[in-house]
């Protein structure tokens, strides 16, 4: 099971920023080639997020979803002033739906992505593909990503193991972590209560005798 330290964590943030401005640079640099041959020029990449892969790892770092739900994702899903993110039976691999509340980070990432499509259609994916569809694949730009960060043997999958040790290292009871992952038997939160050695260290002392 793995699980980003917050020494990784901040190596991955700061590679998703960096990757933004090799993109930046990358499409500078063609557009001075275009000019010195008088070939019009193609839009500068602009704004918060440049494509996909930075929104999806912020997102999946700090809701917990899998992949497919990541990817099944539709903006009516997003309930902006409710603060609250849906995952629908037909995404989640439990078949059950769920809702888990966005906090501070994830829902500036949705509000500055959503701004980037206009105003895109409810049943819109949240991280299309370059024709609209469903995306099937991110490796490309996944293991371009993980060189950039020097980190090795980490997946996508594993943002979600990250969140869920955040949560249980911060306190929070197995059966509010197995809600929020969406895991169908407490058994699977389990795996995560080793790291909470002092959550029960405090809770035993709260029989002992004064």
């Amino acid at each position: 099971m793995r699980f980003l330290t917050a020494e990784e964590e901040a190596a991955l943030r700061e590679a998703l920023e960096k990757r933004e401005d090799k993109l930046r640079e990358a499409r500078q640099r063609f557009n001075a080639w275009r000019a010195a041959r008088g070939k019009k020029l193609l839009p500068e990449r602009e704004g918060d997020y440049l494509d996909h892969l930075r929104p999806l790892v912020m997102l999946a770092l700090n809701t917990g979803l899998r992949r497919g739900e990541l990817l099944g994702l539709t903006w009516g899903a997003v309930n902006f002033s409710g603060k609250l993110l849906t995952v629908t039976a037909a995404t989640a691999k439990s078949g059950h739906t769920r809702r888990i509340p966005l906090n501070r980070e994830a829902l500036e990432v949705l509000t500055a992505w959503h701004e980037r499509f206009g105003k895109p259609k409810v049943d819109a994916l949240v991280f299309p593909g370059d024709d609209g569809a469903r995306m099937k694949r991110i490796d490309t730009s996944w293991e371009s990503l993980m060189q950039l960060a020097k980190l090795k043997d980490f997946r996508l999958h594993d943002c979600r193991h990250t969140f869920a040790s955040r949560l249980v290292q911060a306190g929070v009871d197995l059966y509010t972590v197995k809600e929020l992952l969406g895991h169908s038997e407490i058994a699977m939160t389990e795996r995560y209560s080793h790291l909470a050695p002092d959550t029960l260290r405090a809770a035993v002392e709260k029989v002992a005798v004064a």
